[in-house]
């Protein structure tokens, strides 16, 4: 991937979200209706079972916890933060 950005003079930025809040991660994964053909929702075990597998990144990013903030203000956060990157 970093050889895509170069190729096209474009900085590559990750951004890691994460939800600290169980309570709300779970709240949110319940009520989720995606409707997309071919994509069933994901159970709250399968979300437990992904956690445990969970191998921490190792490149730099931007991370950024979802339990609390808008999608509004964590877009915010990112764009703050992608000029400390």
């Amino acid at each position: 991937m970093g050889r895509l950005s170069e190729r096209q003079k474009s900085k590559l930025i990750f951004v890691e979200a994460h939800c600290s809040d169980e309570g709300v991660h779970r709240k949110r994964i319940e009520n989720r209706v995606r409707g997309i053909t071919g994509m069933p929702d994901i159970p709250w075990e399968r979300v437990e079972e992904r956690r445990a597998e969970y191998e921490p990144w190792s490149m730099d990013r931007i991370t950024i916890d979802t339990a609390k903030k808008s999608p509004e203000a964590l877009v915010q956060d990112v764009l703050m933060q992608m000029g400390d990157v």
